[in-house]
């Protein structure tokens, strides 16, 4: 009996052990950087031709390569991409003549580069030799300070309208529009609950995320008159609706990255007019299974500045880059690990 009752209590445990196991299992791990980041400098920019505000970065893990989009300050009309292989520090940049906004948004689609910019898009491949000519998005719609994912063919754009609608209507950037790649053709998803400025997102389980920006509160689109917006819009494709979370601070221009569940947002502010000089910034992470936001310190090297400046960001191989100014006249990509 004695050694029948030994066995049962060792069996029980067992079976105690491998619950307690498999509900810690299911507990999705959380960032290494819970508490900080420490950025590390990979290479340098050293030119003043780098439109900063709202570029495109991306990263192509088959390669371990980074792609930067942005308009050319010195060349006008021009649109320059840069490719940065990570195992070599290659760096080669193409340009293309485009008359266009300062925004871009780079996503890998059909083993090509898409260049998404304010008023149409160019295709490359991944070697940066052009295979595709600038295109003008259909019905002049044009966009600037948007933000974009790619979910299989399709493109959608959060925000930030400028032609193609009546840009004397505060509404006209309240728009959530999508764009096939295989036919060029819009469609309008939904109508937003605001109208989003500024604001970078990323896709999770078929659900939009839009982070921070502002609002158009007056007509005009050089100099409007703002609201910044301190909340994050959940848009599910499913069921096309939305939801709003409130978030603890106000950023003006924000920038995204997805890892796992997470979603780690940068965001550069000013003193919140329609004013583009950035007066601080931000670093944290979005949990989209309990939607909390964490805000972290985080410290870059080469800076000159008062706060990191951080232009953009990517996750790659359980690391976190980062596009940051140094200073008014250089650049550089930096890294931090996340394992």
């Amino acid at each position: 009996m004695k050694n029948l009752t030994k066995i049962i209590v060792v069996a029980m445990s067992l079976i105690l052990f491998s619950c307690d196991k498999e509900s810690n299992d299911s507990i999705p791990e959380k960032p290494a950087l819970i508490k900080s980041l420490s950025f590390k400098n990979i290479i340098e920019i050293e030119n003043n031709y780098f439109e900063d505000q709202m570029p495109g970065f991306l990263a192509n893990p088959s390669e371990n390569s980074l792609f930067i989009s942005c308009r050319n300050k010195s060349l006008i009309h021009t649109e320059t991409t840069y490719k940065i292989t990570l195992n070599d520090l290659k760096l080669i940049s193409k340009n293309v003549s485009v008359m266009d906004f300062v925004t871009k948004r780079n996503h890998i689609y059909n083993n090509q580069l898409w260049v998404l910019g304010g008023s149409g898009l160019t295709s490359y491949n991944l070697d940066l030799t052009v295979n595709k000519n600038y295109t003008s998005y259909p019905d002049n719609k044009s966009f600037s300070r948007f933000g974009s994912v790619l979910n299989n063919e399709n493109i959608y754009f959060v925000g930030g309208g400028l032609g193609g609608e009546d840009p004397n209507d505060p509404n006209f950037d309240k728009k959530l529009w999508k764009y096939s790649l295989q036919t060029s053709l819009f469609t309008l998803q939904a109508n937003m609950p605001k109208n989003r400025n500024g604001s970078s997102a990323e896709i999770v389980n078929n659900k939009i995320y839009s982070f921070f920006g502002y609002e158009n509160t007056k007509s005009g689109t050089t100099q409007p008159t703002i609201q910044l917006l301190n909340d994050v819009q959940i848009y599910d494709i499913n069921s096309n609706s939305f939801q709003a979370i409130n978030l603890a601070k106000n950023v003006k221009v924000s920038f995204t990255a997805k890892y796992e569940s997470y979603i780690f947002v940068a965001g550069n502010n000013t003193d919140g007019s329609s004013s583009t000089v950035i007066t601080g910034s931000f670093f944290g992470y979005f949990d989209t299974k309990t939607n909390v936001m964490t805000e972290i310190p985080i410290t870059v090297e080469n800076n000159n500045l008062d706060f990191p400046y951080i232009c953009e960001i990517e996750v790659m191989n359980n690391k976190i880059y980062a596009l940051v100014k140094n200073s008014p006249s250089a650049f550089s990509i930096q890294v931090a690990n996340l394992k």
